[in-house]
């Protein structure tokens, strides 16, 4: 049997639907990136169990300044990668373009939350993705039912709800990364509050560059099945 039935959205999201909707995983690509870079590892590689809906979404084409002003696929502008904590946030991103992005993907948890229950959604992502599902995610005045984040790190703006709380979170850094500073990136996710949180998970590995291996797609679907 078919797994999953595949439509396009237009904005050039993937859909993979599957026979028997339960719950739904949102997920969010990197700079420069397409829904597609993801596709194969939610269609071929079953690291969800089959009632999961995939969303793949799109991000809008925007000027990138650290990329000589290039438009591309990005969730937001990024000014500099030389990303500090103790630095002025605007500074180094658009925080408008990140609130706007964020209304987009909240947009989906909305309308997944009202055909499976937002304790039913996660939200994930990579690189820029991963940064997007934790602002989103963590705001969110509900409880999901998990948020991955990949390569990434926390906005120091990001203002997490009161239910965010016991939301489960998945997170992964490599020390090899060459665009997100690993040290940096940890120290972001100190600011985060894990008391009334039952699942925290954060993988580090030292051989690993700004990349999703397999390595990564063993460590998501182990939280998958942990929480699904």
């Amino acid at each position: 049997m078919k797994r999953f039935n595949k439509f396009i959205l237009g904005d050039k999201s993937i859909v993979l639907a599957p026979q028997v909707h339960k719950q739904s995983v949102i997920w969010i690509h990197g700079l420069g990136d397409t829904a597609h870079g993801f596709l194969d590892v939610f269609e071929e590689m079953n690291i969800t169990k089959d009632h999961t809906k995939i969303i793949l979404t799109n991000a809008p084409q925007r000027k990138v300044t650290c990329n000589q002003g290039m438009f591309q696929t990005s969730w937001f502008d990024i000014k500099s990668f030389e990303f500090r904590l103790d630095q002025k946030f605007e500074d180094c991103v658009s925080i408008k373009e990140i609130n706007d992005s964020a209304q987009i993907l909240k947009k989906y948890i909305d309308e997944e939350a009202v055909l499976v229950g937002a304790e039913n959604v996660f939200i994930g992502g990579f690189s820029q993705g991963c940064c997007m599902s934790l602002y989103v995610g963590l705001s969110y005045p509900k409880k999901l039912a998990g948020i991955i984040g990949v390569a990434g790190f926390l906005f120091p703006i990001t203002q997490p709800s009161e239910e965010s709380k016991q939301t489960p979170i998945l997170l992964f850094n490599g020390e090899m990364d060459q665009l997100i500073n690993f040290k940096m990136a940890q120290e972001s996710f100190k600011a985060l509050d894990n008391n009334q949180r039952q699942i925290f998970q954060k993988h580090t590995d030292q051989h690993t560059a700004h990349e999703f291996n397999m390595n990564v797609v063993n460590i998501v679907k182990k939280f998958f099945e942990a929480t699904q």
